[in-house]
């Protein structure tokens, strides 16, 4: 997957793609896999007018980052007017059961009050399960926040680029 990005977010990002390929080191996970081109300039049209930007492309060769084969997917907001996927990363289809779900963990097989539940994706058995977050790591076996931190960069990338206004 490519990635138009302002250059003067260069440093920010890549030191981000950087560090979390520090933790994941020694956690029998993938490291994110990149390239990152030199800066050129496109041309943008904000407020009709056009902007000369400079910007420059990261390639990812793996976006779907897994730890012990586990990636993570999405949050689901529950509310009294319905479920709010956040986050959805990756082309993997959500089934509507999990759309419309009520906010029962898998781990603990419980359903109490949550605001939020995660899915998470089983990249061998294409498995997808909903977890609270008090249950998450123990579900997982290691520290969630790290697929979580992974989703919540890559969700930046694609704002940046589709942000007109973030670019110029």
């Amino acid at each position: 997957m490519r990635y138009t990005i302002p250059s003067y977010k260069r440093k920010q990002i890549l030191n981000k793609i950087e560090g979390l390929n520090k933790r994941i080191v020694g956690m029998e996970g993938q490291r994110i896999e990149y390239t990152a081109s030199l800066d050129y300039e496109i041309t943008i049209n904000i407020n009709d007018a056009d902007m000369l930007v400079k910007v420059f492309d990261i390639d990812v060769t793996n976006p779907m980052v897994s730890l012990n084969g586990w990636s993570f997917l999405a949050v689901t907001e529950h509310s009294k007017e319905g479920n709010i996927i956040l986050k959805k990363l990756y082309d993997v289809e959500i089934p509507e059961q999990y759309q419309n779900s009520d906010t029962y963990c898998e781990h603990c097989n419980t359903n109490r009050y949550r605001k939020y539940t995660y899915l998470v994706y089983n990249n061998e058995t294409k498995e997808i399960h909903q977890v609270g977050s008090t249950c998450l790591t123990a579900y997982l076996g290691f520290d969630a926040s790290l697929l979580m931190a992974h989703a919540e960069l890559f969700t930046h990338l694609k704002t940046i680029m589709d942000d007109d206004r973030e670019r110029g």
